[in-house]
Formats: C-alpha cells, structure tokens, sequence
C-alpha cells in the first residue's frame, strides 16, 4: 500500500483542480478547452474557468439562434465547506 501523502493546498490545489476539469473536459467533449484556470474564491469558493471550449460548428450554431453570443466559456462553481466542518468537528 502507498504511503500517504499530505494533502494538496495553495497553487499546487489550484493546478491539481484545473488538470483534472481539463481531463474531464476532454473525457465527455473529445477535445480540451483552449485555456483553463482556477481560482479559490473568499475562501470557500472554487471557480474553474475553461476558454475556448466550443467547436466551430457548435459556435455558428450559437450565432444563428442569438443576435448577441457571451464567450466562449465554461465555469464551474464549487462551494466548499469551512475547514471546521470539513473535518466533522
């Protein structure tokens, strides 16, 4: 059995979050965001912000049912628990 590893935090959480919503990305969409980035929020909030994630057919069709088309993004929000909970305290 492997040793245990202590717990990821700071950049090093951020970066493990962003590899792994770029992998999942790519697992249900065949294909990787262009740009991806995460970010801790006031402490309890993860946002995952993925660029570049539609293909070009997918944006034309974006265009035809909508005068004015957002970017071209996909973000996902995480609410974390306070430490203390997180713990069963």
């Amino acid at each position: 059995m492997p040793a245990a590893t202590a717990p990821l935090a700071g950049d090093a959480l951020l970066v493990a979050v962003t590899d792994a919503m770029v992998g999942l990305h790519q697992r249900y969409h065949h294909r990787a965001p262009v740009t991806a980035r995460t970010q801790l929020l006031g402490g309890d909030l993860l946002a995952c912000v993925l660029g570049g994630v539609y293909t070009d057919v997918e944006k034309t069709m974006i265009e035809l049912r909508h005068s004015r088309v957002g970017p071209d993004l996909e973000i996902e929000l995480f609410m974390l628990a306070p430490e203390a909970d997180a713990a069963g305290s």
